[in-house]
C-alpha cells in the first residue's frame, strides 16, 4: 500500500525568463535525515534524474486564495477527504544533482511559474524577500528500505517510490530549503516600489506596473476564460518587453483604458502620444494589432466634471447597438418572408404526405381485415369438420366397446340374466363395473349350491376360507379379464 510523504525543499534561483513564466531552480531534497525523520537514498535521487522524462511536468501547487491574500502562516498541501485542494501555478522542466558544502547529495529541479497569475508571482517575491519562501515536495512511498533508529529510509524501489509534486508551504522539513539567489530585477520594478528607504536608487527602478496607474475599464469581458487583469497583464508585457540578456524591461506604453475589443495606451514618457490598439483573444492568449494598424488619438481638454471621452464612448456604443438592432430587424424581415414561403411549402408537403400515408394505411387495414376474416372462416370450417369427425369416432369407439362387452360377459353371465333389460342397459352405457358385480353374484350363488349339495351326504365337508382370499378362484375371473 502506498504512503504519501511531504518534504520541504527551498529555492536556489528565481529569475524572470520571459513574459509567460518565471524560471526557478531549487533544492528538492537531500540524502540527509530531515525534520520528519525521513532519509532519501542516493539511488532515489539518481533514479529521478535517470527517469527525468517521467517527472517533467509534475506540478508546483499552492492555495492561491491564501497566498494572494497574504495568509502566509498556514500554507499547506490542503489535503482533505483524499484530495489535494491546491491550485497548479507551475511545473518542473528539469532535474539534476549536486553536492553541497556539507557533503550532502541534493536533488535539484527547475520550475516554470506561470505569470498569468501576477498576484501569485508578487506573493512569491514577497515571501522570498522575507526569507519565508519554502516548498514541500510530495512523494508516493510503496515500501521503505528499512526503519532503523526510527528513520524511514526511502529508496527508488525500481520507480515504485516516486516524486509527484511540490507545494508552497509555511513550514519546512528540509533544512537546505532556504533560497540562496534571486534574479528578479524586472519583477521588482513591475510589482514593488524598490525605492522605498533608498534615495540613491535610479529613476528607472522607481517605475512600477502600468506606471502606477489604475486602468479604467468599460463593459465586461464575455465568452472568454480571461479576466480584465489577465488581458491587461498580457498586453502590458507585449508593449513593454523584457531584454533576455539584461533581464531589464523596456518601458514604452501604459494602459489608460480597456474596452471589450481595444485599449487606449499612452506613451510612457510623453502624455501627448495616445494610441487606440485593437486586441483579440484566442483561448487564453491575447494578441494585439501590429503597430502600423494602431490609431493615433488626440488628448481632448474638457471642463472639470465633464467626461467627453466617456460620452463619446457611450454614443459610439449606442450607435453600434442601433446598427446591430437595424441589422437584426432586416435579417428578421428577410427571414420572416423566406420563412413564410418555406412554411407554406412545408405545409403542402406535409399534407400530401399525410394523404399518401392515410391511403396506404387504409389499404393495409383492408388487406389485413380480409386476410383475418379468411383465416377465421377457415378455422371455423376446420372446427366443424373436426367436431363431426370426433362424433363419428366416439360413436365407433362406443360400438366397439359394446361389442367387446357383449362378447366378454355373454360367456360369464347366464343367458337369462344377460338378456335382461338391466344388463342390456349396462352394456349400452358401458357400465362394466355393474357387469362385474353380476358375474361375482352368479359365481357366489353357484358355490353355495355346490356346498348345499355336499352337505346332503353322510360325510361333513368343511370349506375353509383363508382370510383375505375370495372363495371364487382367481384364475377363473382373470381368465375373462375380471380383477
Amino acid at each position: 500500500m502506498s504512503e504519501k510523504i511531504k518534504l520541504t525543499p527551498k529555492i536556489l534561483d528565481l529569475q524572470q525568463s520571459n513574459d509567460i513564466y518565471m524560471s526557478m531552480k531549487m533544492i528538492i531534497l537531500s540524502n540527509q535525515v530531515n525534520y520528519n525523520n525521513a532519509q532519501f537514498t542516493d539511488d532515489f535521487i539518481q533514479g529521478v534524474i535517470n527517469d527525468k522524462n517521467k517527472y517533467i511536468s509534475i506540478p508546483l501547487v499552492v492555495n492561491r486564495t491564501k497566498i494572494e491574500n497574504q495568509v502566509y502562516n498556514s500554507l499547506s498541501h490542503e489535503y482533505s477527504d483524499g484530495e489535494l485542494k491546491t491550485d497548479v501555478v507551475g511545473s518542473f522542466v528539469d532535474f539534476w544533482s549536486e553536492t553541497d558544502d556539507t557533503g550532502a547529495l541534493c536533488l535539484l529541479g527547475e520550475i516554470r511559474i506561470y505569470k498569468r497569475y501576477p498576484n501569485t508571482c508578487a506573493a512569491i517575491y514577497e515571501l522570498y524577500s522575507s526569507s519565508l519562501l519554502e516548498f514541500s515536495c510530495e512523494v508516493i512511498i510503496y515500501e521503505y528500505l528499512n526503519t532503523e533508529d526510527n528513520i524511514r529510509k526511502i529508496h527508488y524501489n525500481n520507480g515504485l517510490n516516486q516524486l509527484f509534486g511540490s507545494c508552497i508551504v509555511s513550514n519546512a522539513a528540509e533544512e537546505r530549503s532556504k533560497p540562496t539567489l534571486l534574479i528578479a530585477e524586472a519583477l521588482d520594478k513591475d510589482l514593488l516600489n524598490s525605492s522605498k528607504g533608498d534615495e540613491n536608487v535610479s529613476e528607472v527602478n522607481k517605475e512600477v506596473f502600468n506606471k502606477g496607474n489604475q486602468t479604467k475599464r468599460h463593459g465586461k469581458i464575455e465568452n472568454s476564460e480571461l479576466s480584465f487583469d489577465d488581458i491587461e497583464s498580457q498586453i502590458y508585457n507585449i508593449l513593454n518587453p523584457i531584454d533576455p540578456q539584461s533581464n531589464d524591461r523596456q518601458y514604452n506604453y501604459w494602459t489608460r483604458e480597456t474596452f471589450q475589443t481595444y485599449v487606449i495606451v499612452e506613451d510612457w514618457n510623453n502624455s501627448e502620444i495616445l494610441f487606440k490598439i485593437n486586441y483579440s483573444i484566442s483561448g487564453e492568449i491575447v494578441s494585439i494589432d501590429p503597430k502600423e494598424q494602431w490609431i493615433s488619438m488626440e488628448q481632448i481638454y474638457q471642463p472639470k466634471g465633464t467626461n467627453i471621452q466617456a460620452e463619446l464612448n457611450q454614443k459610439s456604443e449606442e450607435v453600434i447597438q442601433l446598427n446591430t438592432k437595424v441589422e437584426e430587424l432586416n435579417n428578421l424581415a428577410v427571414f420572416a418572408k423566406e420563412g413564410h414561403v418555406k412554411l407554406e411549402e412545408k405545409i403542402k408537403e406535409l399534407e400530401a404526405k399525410l394523404e399518401q400515408v392515410t391511403k396506404e394505411f387504409e389499404s393495409k387495414i383492408e388487406t389485413v381485415t380480409k386476410e383475418f376474416e379468411s383465416k377465421v372462416a377457415g378455422l371455423e370450417q376446420e372446427k366443424t369438420e373436426l367436431s363431426e369427425y370426433k362424433t363419428k369416432w366416439d360413436e365407433l369407439e362406443k360400438q366397439n366397446k359394446i361389442k367387446e362387452l357383449n362378447e366378454k360377459y355373454s360367456k360369464l353371465i347366464s343367458k337369462e340374466k344377460f338378456d335382461s333389460e338391466e344388463v342390456k342397459n349396462a352394456v349400452r352405457e358401458l357400465n362394466e363395473s355393474f357387469l362385474k358385480d353380476i358375474v361375482i353374484s352368479e359365481m357366489s350363488q353357484k358355490m353355495k349350491e355346490v356346498e348345499t349339495a355336499s352337505k346332503g351326504n353322510d360325510d361333513v365337508i368343511i370349506l375353509i376360507n383363508e382370510k383375505g382370499k375370495d372363495l371364487i378362484p382367481g384364475t377363473i375371473l382373470s381368465k375373462y379379464g375380471i380383477k
